[in-house]
């Protein structure tokens, strides 16, 4: 038996119908033969849109006779994308992702949400006595529509919406739903399934000596590692500018969680926008994810000022104009960067060291130098192993250097992760405000007042002969 597998490629110029002829040796049925297609337009998609024609010296025809076999010993969908996987992987290149496509479900929806554990939106240690509250999760008050939910369950903004008190650090938990949680190994076995829905919480209060009772709505565990996450966010640009302001400066920080879409504009907007006056600033792409905004990031850390305005009224420090260009950062720069920053988070920090924008802190970067667009979807929608597209390289015409490598800090710092668990400290961020500090001190040396005053126009008579 021998078919045929059709699928369509647009060009500039015309749609092409490409026909690929294959042998079906594992039989005729449906599911069989469909898989054997995806695995044909996987590897055909590879070749087709890897940026290097050469498939970076493979010889791409073995590489299919040597995975093909392994398509016969397919049972379901998952297993397919492990043979994406492997094939995609003999490339040697970051930016290959395999995801999607009609996926079996374990259980049904209602079964997994069942089978999910809810959180309280807080961290907490057991105790003889029951689940001690050592932190509250919260986020930026400023902004609450940015992530949900922004409190913790247990907080005094989210309790006090019922006429309840909100719980404090050092308060204990001792049961849920009448239920004794000192004996749990942890609390998450009483909030198992529970998301979404309202619990009742017996809490010993360390102002009071006996027990009473909360109701608090349970959120899910994504909700949960939004909340922290937001909480780390929020905590993370008061700590830096609690410690630059003990050390005689104020410092700009603004974290980017990815370079992707509105949401990652908006948080370039926030902090720097509000912080451009000041003079040091912390650009902090840890965890950040890449996306596709770095040349408007680089292009507004770029800008220079050239003139300054003041009236007799007013002036930067007094709420005037300032500069021009407008809103144009004049201080010192720090990146802080870390395993998990990837893709264009690599992109806009390898600009910054390009352009003497900025020093770079913390450890090497993901690796990721070579774009994507994540557009050869196989027919269930899924991504078979998404080909690197665009490389990037110098003046010179030698690679940037972040592909298989990542950026390498100028000076290297890594976080304990213990340390930051357990007493919330950001080696990293200390660092930068170190260095920020030696900057902001030699600048004010060689430099002055980090706010030229000007001085009133000394003549301005018209003589004899200028006109």
């Amino acid at each position: 038996m021998r078919l045929y597998f059709c699928t369509r490629r647009t060009s500039s110029v015309t749609n092409a119908i490409i026909v690929i002829p294959h042998p079906n040796p594992f039989g005729d049925s449906l599911r069989s033969s469909q898989w054997f297609g995806m695995f044909g337009d996987s590897w055909r998609m590879l070749r087709d849109y890897f940026y290097d024609v050469n498939m970076h010296g493979l010889d791409w025809e073995g590489i299919y006779d040597k995975y093909l076999p392994l398509v016969s010993r397919v049972g379901h969908r998952e297993e397919l994308d492990d043979i994406f996987k492997l094939m995609a992987s003999e490339l040697s290149a970051l930016h290959v992702f395999v995801y999607g496509g009609e996926y079996r479900s374990v259980m049904k929806a209602s079964e997994s949400s069942l089978n999910s554990v809810g959180s309280l939106g807080a961290k907490m240690s057991k105790t003889k006595d029951g689940y001690l509250v050592e932190t509250i999760f919260e986020g930026d008050y400023d902004f609450p529509y940015l992530s949900k939910p922004i409190y913790s369950p247990l907080s005094e903004r989210t309790l006090s919406r019922s006429g309840q008190a909100g719980l404090k650090t050092g308060d204990i938990i001792v049961s849920v739903n009448n239920e004794d949680v000192r004996s749990l190994p942890s609390l998450g076995y009483a909030l198992r399934g529970m998301a979404g829905r309202s619990v009742k919480l017996g809490v010993i209060r360390t102002a009071s000596t006996g027990a009473e009772f909360v109701i608090a709505t349970v959120i899910s565990s994504a909700e949960a590692d939004e909340l922290r996450y937001s909480h780390w966010e929020w905590n993370t640009r008061q700590s830096a500018k609690t410690m630059a302001k003990g050390d005689g400066f104020d410092v700009g920080y603004i974290h980017l969680r990815s370079m992707s879409g509105a949401k990652a504009e908006n948080a370039f907007i926030r902090g720097f926008f509000e912080d451009y006056d000041k003079e040091a600033l912390i650009v902090d792409v840890r965890n950040n994810h890449g996306g596709n905004i770095d040349s408007w990031v680089l292009d507004m850390l770029q800008r220079r000022a050239w003139m300054y305005w003041a009236s007799r009224e007013a002036n930067i420090t007094t709420g005037g104009l300032g500069w021009d260009e407008q809103f144009a950062f004049r201080g010192d720069i720090v990146f802080l960067v870390n395993e998990h920053t990837a893709s264009d988070g690599e992109g806009v920090t390898k600009g910054a060291m390009e352009l003497g924008l900025a020093t770079v802190v913390g450890t090497r970067t993901w690796g990721g130098g070579i774009w994507l667009s994540s557009d050869n979807k196989l027919v269930d929608g899924g991504l078979g192993g998404s080909a690197p597209e665009v490389r990037t390289y110098l003046d010179s015409g030698e690679d940037v250097g972040i592909e298989n490598h990542g950026v390498s800090p100028d000076v290297i710092v890594d976080n304990d992760p213990l340390a930051c668990y357990d007493l919330e400290k950001d080696a990293q961020l200390e660092k930068a405000i170190e260095l920020l500090k030696e900057k902001v001190e030699k600048r004010r040396e060689e430099e002055g007042d980090f706010f030229p005053r000007g001085d009133p126009i000394k003549d301005i008579e018209l003589k004899d002969g200028v006109c």
